[in-house]
């Protein structure tokens, strides 16, 4: 009796095990799926025309790579690290005026992949009052990686505010534009930038959207309230 009591449990583990086996094997399989179709749709905020959102779900939570490819290169544009069901994505570094093809490429925790193809997204050409951007020199092999993020000063243009990135080749990726004047742009380590104007300092992030404001204390409250004297 105590052996076939043995033999029983024994047996009970094995099918244990393999059911547990089976179910690894089966996850590892298992692609990801998207379970809302992804969408692209341009940037709502209309102080940086040359960025957009991408929006999707997944069955399970998946890490991001977004591939992008125009009429002059091919390159990752970005990827995000950690783990989620839903996706809301920025796109920045697109040049104006071009047609972009992007790839979504999606990981599970189990290393199994899955990938989108049919998105296709055309940015603006840049304003008619954009400053000319001639780069004269480039010297790839010296560079650092990333791009480079300056703010032009029109002579005797208090109501003209304006930041630019561009990428290696020098070509507009990015910009920001204000109704006041910009003396000074800097990025903060949470990814934002940190701007100087006439009247005070701004945080926003790279869709334009205001996060913070400071102020002089005789110039009172600014925006939508969420303005800070100092």
């Amino acid at each position: 009796m105590k052996n076939r009591h043995k033999q029983a449990v024994f047996s009970g583990l094995l099918l244990l095990l393999f059911i547990a086996v089976s179910h690894d094997a089966v996850s590892r399989g298992r692609r990801p799926r998207f379970t809302r179709t992804p969408v692209i749709y341009k940037n709502p905020n209309p102080s940086v025309p040359l960025a957009a959102i991408i929006e999707f779900s997944t069955d399970t939570p998946v890490r991001v790579t977004l591939l992008a490819g125009d009429d002059v290169s091919n390159r990752r544009l970005a990827s995000w690290r950690s783990y989620t069901t839903e996706h809301s994505l920025q796109v920045l570094g697109l040049r104006a005026g071009m047609t972009s093809r992007f790839t979504i490429d999606v990981t599970d925790a189990l290393g199994n992949t899955a990938q989108w193809t049919s998105l296709e997204f055309t940015t603006e050409a840049l304003p008619s009052d954009f400053p000319a951007i001639n780069a004269t020199v480039t010297d790839l092999a010296r560079m650092e990686p990333g791009v480079t993020l300056f703010d032009p000063i029109k002579l005797g243009g208090v109501s003209y505010g304006l930041i630019v990135a561009v990428n290696e080749h020098g070509d507009v990726i990015w910009y920001y534009r204000s109704d006041e004047s910009i003396s000074d742009a800097r990025r903060m380590r949470n990814g934002n930038l940190l701007l100087l104007g006439v009247t005070g300092a701004v945080e926003i992030d790279m869709l334009g959207t205001v996060l913070q404001e400071w102020h002089p204390t005789g110039h009172g409250n600014l925006g939508d309230g969420i303005g800070t004297p100092v």
